[in-house]
């Protein structure tokens, strides 16, 4: 298939999608012009029925087919389909070509419970008949990526591919991600006339939407068609006779104009040709103030709310759908405020109720109700709101989730529970404004009491566009066990798009990320974005705990303002920015290192001081943890040496000592230090900069590893490798590790001053970077040591290396010569003079680079004379 494809692009009838970029969060349509002829817009799309992410390789997940990306859905799936077409510029059908066969890569998974499973393709053609292909994936990043393909019989295209998902050998469904990877197609010429499209259509599903604004959609039927061919029902009722048609009588844009306002329409359009009937059913409203969209009443009603179990119920457009194993209780409290309420219990397991109402895509969703929590003491009830299909959710708040504190009334912002209030055992009204569209879309407000206790929070991981049309209540099997939650009066009501709603000022494009290196003369800078203007008083800025608000440059227009601080010194920052108004407010903060050269992070000093490092062991403290068992030693050598770190062999475990520095994801980290060993034929000692957490290392260097040599560890060969024989005296050992920049995840290697290696590769992926390593492990000679002394870490920006520079003769004579060069910004220009090739090299002249050309003059010429140039 890799041939054939390969002939079908120099063709222009084929190609793949092997995702060059990523693919973008909540992506539903993949899109790309194919053929070595670019210009001829043709492009193959696939559409696919769940929101789809991208994926990299991930050991512990799926390996790519080829680099650097693949694609999944982006929550776990049973079952889901890839429609698939062909389109020009402006996404109308290719008339007259279609998809004749299609390969690709279903990704195998590791990590996961639910692998290996049995997985269903189904190909379905254009004349409606199928093709399934079942294959077993096993479990494992890589361990079983599977091709598979399919070919339309005569006559035929392939218009959809269906994922499935299956326990081995059943026909039970398993939920999961399904990925895929290297997605090949082959076109030929269309045979058959494809079915017709129904596209561009307005209202939305669910949308509200002014009655003027009436109904459009497009016809796109490939073959001349007759006005009766396209239709249309408004409730029910045929307006087919009141459409109003432009375009061409192969692709018309049609368009209806007799409704009216405060209205629900399910609106059918029928549009035929030779092949058969498309059909499009959509609801919409066309409100122009609130309207209710579900009413509880209180519970009050006997029939549909009687006392016990919670009962399946349709009524009109609203159905409660109760757990199945533990429903929810319909209680009378007793009380003559509350009466009857619903009652959700903690059983141990987690248990939700739903209520569907008419869904809502667009304007103002409002839920508000009262409750009553038994204990504030764990969680007792979650409430959220969700989508017509599919598990995604806008607003998710619950009682007593908050990271397992509990008395907290909270919401989850999609990776923690975070707090809003305290819990009140007591009856309170609860109100939730999901905002579905306008300047706030994806957002929403919780009210307690009438009072905000959240503005603007980002919905869980719902996008904007979705329609919603369930509320679901439920006790999760974390609660303490017969504690509950209580709800009244619960009423869902829908409201028009609140056009004065806006998000709190948004803070953007930072300058400085965290844990990264700087000049300090950059200064930082961030945007700050928003709908209504700002201005000062709308951002505080703080730097090392000072505020600094006060020397902030603000420029550009008030609703996007570009802010600046320029007054930076060098050390180590912690940076926090609060942008507030009326909406609320936004945090970002970030920990920074500004340097005008080399920053010292850690000095030993020598191991000098008696107080930070007293003879025995090494002691644990803010930035020294020592191997818990056997630790490092301070020792005393005497005259001239003085105190070092001792670092004893260990033939039985591993010992590992640990010097925390500040997290760094950038600049030049250079670790210094003087080093010897009592032997070297046998593994003695370990060193170099390693991950805040886990053991990824950048500089990895070893004595002894390779028997009777100072190695590195280079990750290409998977190995050790040897740089120099080695001794036990004394020697000063230098690492440049380059985390950021063009040579990152390399270093430079020095002993003693020379430079044995340059831009050698880091052991693994170490950002951040946070802890020094110094290791005795899997040593075979016991009372082996090795001594540390004089270690000091820093770190710079990372300065480009000058370019080459040439050093010319512009004009000679007897006993005089002039000499000139190209002088480079940001660096030092050192010229050096000797007059015999024996004798040693002395500084003349210094100049700092400015871009220009530098001339030297010399008239002290007696006999021969060398020149040379040094750049710094």
């Amino acid at each position: 298939f890799q041939s054939d494809v390969a002939q079908a692009w120099n063709n222009n009838s084929g190609g793949v999608f092997n995702f060059p970029t990523g693919v973008a969060t909540a992506t539903t349509i993949y899109r790309a012009v194919y053929g070595t002829n670019t210009s001829s817009g043709k492009r193959m799309q696939m559409t696919s029925s769940v929101s789809m992410q991208n994926i990299t390789t991930s050991s512990t997940s799926f390996t790519v087919a080829s680099a650097a990306n693949a694609t999944t859905s982006s929550a776990n799936q049973n079952d889901y389909n890839l429609t698939l077409s062909l389109v020009d510029n402006g996404g109308s059908p290719l008339p007259n070509e279609a998809i004749q066969k299609v390969g690709f890569i279903i990704l195998s998974r590791g990590g996961t419970a639910n692998y290996p499973l049995s997985l269903q393709v189904t190909a379905t053609f254009s004349d409606l008949s199928t093709q399934a292909i079942t294959a077993p994936i096993a479990a494992g990043s890589a361990a079983d990526d599977t091709f598979f393909g399919f070919a339309a019989p005569s006559g035929t295209a392939i218009t959809k591919i269906r994922f499935q998902s299956f326990a081995p050998n059943t026909t039970t469904p398993v939920t999961d991600r399904i990925a895929f990877d290297d997605f090949g197609f082959i076109t030929g010429p269309s045979v058959v006339i494809p079915q017709p499209l129904i596209q561009n259509v307005t209202p939305a599903a669910f949308a509200q939407s002014a009655a003027t604004n009436g109904i459009q959609f497009s016809a796109l039927t490939y073959e001349t068609a007759n006005l009766t061919n396209i239709s249309l029902t408004v409730n029910s009722n045929d307006v087919t006779s009141q459409l109003v048609f432009t375009g061409s009588p192969t692709n018309y844009t049609v368009s209806y104009y007799g409704l009216i306002p405060d209205q629900q329409y399910t609106m059918t359009i029928n549009v035929t040709n030779s092949t058969g009937t498309k059909s499009l059913t959509r609801t919409f409203y066309t409100a122009t103030s609130a309207f209710t969209l579900f009413d509880s009443q209180g519970f009050t009603d006997d029939t549909k709310y009687p006392v016990g179990n919670l009962l399946s119920m349709t009524n009109g457009q609203t159905i409660w759908t109760p757990n199945a194993l533990e429903p929810a209780q319909i209680v009378d409290t007793g009380t003559p405020t509350y009466g009857k309420v619903l009652q959700r219990q903690n059983t141990g397991a987690t248990r939700a109720d739903t209520v569907s109402f008419p869904g809502l895509s667009s304007g103002t969703l409002f839920i508000e109700f009262d409750a009553f929590i038994s204990t504030a003491a764990g969680r007792t009830l979650d409430v959220a709101l969700l989508p017509t299909a599919g598990s995604t959710m806008a607003s998710l708040v619950g009682w007593g989730d908050t990271n397992n504190v509990p008395g907290k009334f909270d919401y989850f912002d999609n990776v923690v529970w975070q707090p809003l209030s305290d819990i009140i055992t007591d009856w309170q009204h609860v109100k939730i404004i999901n905002y579905l569209s306008g300047p706030a879309a994806g957002k929403y407000d919780v009210l307690i009491n009438g009072a905000a206790v959240a503005q603007r929070l980002a919905w869980r991981n719902a996008t904007v566009g979705t329609a919603f049309n369930q509320l679901r209540i439920e006790s999760a099997n974390t609660g303490p066990i017969f504690e509950y939650g209580e709800i009244d009066n619960l009423v869902i009501t829908a409201g028009p798009t609140d056009t004065n709603a806006f998000p709190p000022p948004q803070i953007s494009s930072l300058s400085v990320t965290n844990f990264s290196v700087i000049k300090a003369t950059n200064g930082f800078h961030f945007n700050l974005s928003s709908g209504l203007p700002l201005s000062a008083s709308n951002v505080a800025v703080t730097l090392d705990g000072t505020d600094i608000s006060s020397s902030l440059v603000l420029t550009g227009p008030s609703t996007n303002l570009l802010v600046s601080y320029n007054l930076l010194g060098t050390g180590l920052h912690t940076l926090s920015i609060v942008s507030s108004s009326a909406s609320g407010s936004n945090t970002l903060a970030a920990t920074f290192i500004a340097t005008a050269g080399p920053f010292t992070l850690f000095d030993s000093g020598g191991f000098t001081s008696d107080t930070d490092y007293p003879l025995g062991a090494l002691q644990t403290n803010a930035i020294w943890t020592p191997a818990a068992t056997d630790p490092g030693l301070i020792v005393d050598l005497g005259s001239p040496q003085g105190k070092v770190l001792r670092r004893t062999v260990q033939t039985a475990a591993d010992r590992l000592d640990y010097l925390k520095i500040p997290q760094l994801v950038s600049g030049v980290l250079t670790v210094d230090a003087d080093i010897r060993v009592s032997a070297i034929d046998s593994r003695v000692l370990d060193f170099g900069p390693v991950q805040t957490t886990g053991n990824n290392t950048a500089s990895f260097l070893g004595w002894g590893i390779v028997s009777n040599y100072f190695a590195y560890y280079n990750t290409a060969s998977a190995a050790w490798l040897a740089l120099s024989l080695t001794d036990t005296n004394w020697h000063h050992y230098t690492t440049v590790n380059y985390l950021s920049g063009p040579f990152a995840e390399t270093f430079d290697l020095f002993v003693d001053g020379i430079q044995l290696g340059t831009r050698l590769p880091f052991k693994n992926n170490t950002s951040p970077v946070g802890r020094l390593r110094i290791g005795a492990i899997r040593g075979t000679s016991s009372g082996q040591y090795s001594d540390i002394d004089n270690l000091v870490l820093t770190v710079q920006t990372f300065v480009p290396p000058p370019n080459p520079i040439t050093l010319k003769v512009s004009a000679h004579a007897t006993g005089s010569v002039s000499l000139s060069f190209q002088s480079q910004s940001g660096f030092t220009h050192v010229l050096e003079t000797k007059n015999l090739i024996t004798d040693s090299w002395s500084p003349a002249l210094t100049f700092t680079g400015d871009d220009t050309i530098k001339t030297i003059s010399d008239s002290t010429i007696g006999g021969a004379k060398y020149y040379r140039l040094r750049t710094y």
